[in-house]
């Protein structure tokens, strides 16, 4: 498999642009008449990738080409991606701001181009773009205005998506020439497609698609005074998608019987902290207050209990040995009682 991990190979058969030599803005040098490919679609390039894979993509990888170790962890896998007009069954859903769609059903219904690609070239040398494939009576051409608008349309897609594929990963030192490293489909360690590509490549091309409608003028609108839809389309019950609109919401659930044993505990606890209270005050026979002399009296007691009840400015202090409550004597202010002078 040689020093490569990824080989993609999208654009055999692309549209040529220019088509043939032209003056800025487009317009052809050479005279008429055109030749008579000038500006056709011929083929849609088939995307061919060719990559590695590993039992685990989340650990690393050997990274030396041509050892043991190499040829045992790798297995090579190719595959061939066609462009088909697919018919989407689509649901969107629009929660807490952001937008999600989920694909319910694919109808294929034709390739964009119905041909198939051949190396041989144009004989008519005036074209820049001699790209050839067959049935040549399925090209489309610029003659036929809504078909190839419809093509062109296709083909845009197409072309931004196989821009994005193409490309290599060369080994060692993980090597991307691809615009692959910027999607969702090459993983960080290895950097390895991921497990399910093929799926992967198919839902990446599907959000190209979602994505177009976020521009405001493929939006279907319609006025206060013209109530009609905008475009051409004809409505009806053919268009009459189902709709469903709901949000999020908290609700509570309330258990009556647990709800009330909270409350009447709670109750009892507030009920028997007021009583406790009011029983602390009146074995007390006082409130204590903020007053600077209420302050000093407390600090300098060894406890409340010592000031006694009702003293209030009856308290005497004195300066001498105070005892305090474990055996010690220092030299300090206190309650007459426990000072020793």
């Amino acid at each position: 498999m040689g020093n490569r991990t990824y080989y993609a190979v999208n654009d055999r058969g692309e549209y040529g642009d220019p088509q043939m030599s032209s003056h800025v803005g487009g317009k052809p040098k050479q005279n008429p008449p055109y030749p008579d490919n000038f500006g056709v679609f011929r083929t849609e390039p088939i995307m061919w990738i060719g990559y590695a894979t590993v039992d685990d993509l989340s650990v690393p990888q050997p990274d030396t080409p041509g050892t043991e170790a190499w040829k045992k962890a790798y297995t090579p896998v190719i595959i061939g991606c066609e462009h088909y007009e697919v018919n989407y069954t689509a649901q969107s859903n629009y929660t807490g701001g952001a937008q999600f769609v989920d694909i319910k059903r694919r109808e294929y219904l034709r390739r964009v181009v119905d041909t198939t690609y051949i190396p041989e070239k144009d004989t008519d040398k005036r074209l820049k773009d001699r790209t050839q494939a067959v049935p040549d009576s399925n090209y489309i051409f610029p003659t036929d205005v809504k078909k190839c608008r419809r093509t062109a349309a296709y083909h845009s897609i197409g072309s931004e998506l196989r821009r994005y594929l193409n490309g290599t990963t060369t080994m060692p030192h993980y090597i991307v020439n691809s615009e692959l490293l910027y999607t969702r489909l090459i993983t960080p360690v290895n950097y390895l497609p991921i497990k399910k590509f093929r799926q992967g490549i198919q839902s990446l091309y599907e959000d190209m698609i979602i994505s177009l409608f976020a521009e405001p003028s493929f939006s279907v609108v319609s006025w206060a005074a013209n109530g009609k839809p905008s475009g051409i389309a004809k409505g009806g019950p053919s268009t009459a998608y189902p709709c469903r609109r709901q949000r999020i919401a908290t609700f509570f659930h309330y258990n009556m019987a647990q709800l009330l044993s909270v409350y009447a505990a709670s109750i009892f606890l507030a009920g028997s902290g007021v009583l406790l209270g009011l029983q602390s005050f009146l074995e007390e026979g006082a409130m204590r207050d903020m007053k600077p002399s209420s302050i000093i009296e407390a600090s300098r007691a060894s406890s409340l209990h010592a000031m006694g009840a009702r003293q209030g400015g009856g308290v005497k202090i004195g300066y001498g040995l105070v005892h305090d409550e474990a055996g010690r004597s220092v030299r300090s202010f206190g309650v007459e009682g426990n000072v020793q002078q």
